[in-house]
């Protein structure tokens, strides 16, 4: 450009120089016989024609520096436009654009191919064209929020083909801000329909599997009831008292057993069992089941707010049926009132803290732990083992047995 420039500047010099020889020349020549010039005026003379040329050689030269610089931001600009063109026409998502008015002003090839019209048909419409009208409230409202927090996420709605098919999306919106104020919005849109479709199936798949689930621990409650029941009738055919006693005692542990799969049954989250409610179940038909004319017992039951799955809930469940059976029927003499704490704590570092206490007669003075040999106490220590936990006996102004553990996989009974 700053060669065609001088090439123009030197064609009018060569010009100025015709015009000076034919028409100027002759006049000074005139004037000179008539008015000779002093020195002084041939020197401002001479003086203003270098200036004249200093002065057009800066012009050029800071033209053509100028125009150097524009080409170069004009040049840096397309490659950012066609960078921009580029992203936006090959993006895997369908993107458009919009006025504030909710017109098309542009979209990319995945729109198209997404939705089956074409760019010159979609920037013909409106977003109002595309949505169902159950959901132009709903996209307002979103649409708001592109003013106040200048855009929105993963809004989840439906969009309609030029088949008239019904596509689920999910939606992401940025605003268009200019000279501080929304001008438009650059929509995101992600054709969601084949994950929504694998979501339902599954969702679906998982109901069915909850209520077979419920079903089964249903089941495996009435069995265990007839179980329960036939140990009842063989209990009342036989005359031995211990062997009675040991019928009874099989009875009780299958109810605390039974009452884990009628909760189950009945629960909404399988893996959260509310334990304050099945220790005050548990607790009070254990009572009911033992308790005698001359006998009057004062049942405290102290729970957290804590709830566990059937992994955890079995083995604390049969050991609590355990020690609330062995206080029952050996902490209080007969016509001796009696005091029951059944308790279950969650400690900050993540331990649970369960067992019972009692102000009765206590333990044999000098009796071990390993020393108590009985079935229930057999059971109780095994399970305590299962899960991974410590098993300790206070024995002072009666009797306290408690287990501390920490929520883990319990180990298998061998």
């Amino acid at each position: 450009m700053g060669i065609v420039i001088s090439v123009l500047f030197a064609t009018a010099f060569w010009f100025l120089d015709s015009f000076v020889d034919s028409i100027i020349t002759p006049a000074y020549t005139f004037m000179e016989e008539a008015f000779s010039p002093t020195p002084r005026e041939i020197w401002i003379r001479s003086f203003i024609f270098m200036m004249a040329i200093l002065f057009s050689i800066a012009f050029v030269r800071i033209y053509t520096r100028s125009n150097r610089e524009n080409r170069k931001l004009l040049d840096e600009a397309m490659e950012r436009e066609n960078k921009y063109r580029d992203l936006f026409e090959n993006a895997g998502d369908a993107i458009f654009v919009l006025d504030t008015s909710f017109n098309y002003l542009d979209v990319n090839r995945a729109a198209e191919e997404m939705l089956g019209f074409t760019r010159e048909e979609l920037l013909e419409m409106n977003i109002f064209d595309l949505i169902p009208p159950e959901q132009t409230t709903a996209s307002l409202k979103e649409l708001d929020e592109l003013d106040h927090s200048g855009g929105y996420r993963n809004f989840v709605g439906k969009l309609r083909t030029k088949d008239c098919m019904w596509l689920d999306v999910e939606v992401s919106s940025t605003a268009i801000v200019e000279d501080g104020r929304v001008v438009g919005s650059r929509d995101i849109v992600r054709d969601i329909t084949e994950r929504r479709i694998i979501m339902d199936a599954l969702q679906k798949s998982l109901k069915e599997k909850d209520l077979l689930l419920k079903e089964i621990h249903h089941r495996a409650k009435n069995n265990l009831t007839i179980i329960q029941g036939l140990l009842q009738l063989q209990s009342n055919e036989v005359q031995d008292t211990r062997s009675r006693d040991a019928l009874k005692d099989s009875q009780d542990r299958i109810a605390s057993v039974s009452l884990i799969h009628s909760m189950l049954a009945y629960s909404e989250d399988l893996k959260k069992m509310d334990m304050a409610k099945y220790i005050t179940s548990l607790a009070q038909r254990l009572l009911k089941s033992y308790r005698q004319e001359n006998r009057d017992m004062e049942l405290n039951i102290d729970v957290d707010d804590v709830y566990l799955d059937i992994e955890f809930m079995m083995p604390c469940g049969l050991i609590l049926s355990e020690l609330l059976t062995n206080a029952i029927k050996y902490a209080f003499p007969s016509e001796t009132r009696g005091r029951l704490d059944v308790f279950f704590k969650q400690h900050e570092d993540g331990e649970f803290f369960f067992g019972v206490r009692d102000n009765g007669v206590g333990l044999p003075k000098g009796m071990k732990l390993e020393e108590l040999t009985s079935l229930g106490m057999k059971i109780v220590i095994t399970l305590t083992e299962q899960l991974c936990g410590r098993l300790a006996v206070n024995d002072g102004d009666g009797t306290e047995i408690s287990v501390t553990f920490r929520k883990q996989v319990p180990m298998e009974t061998p």
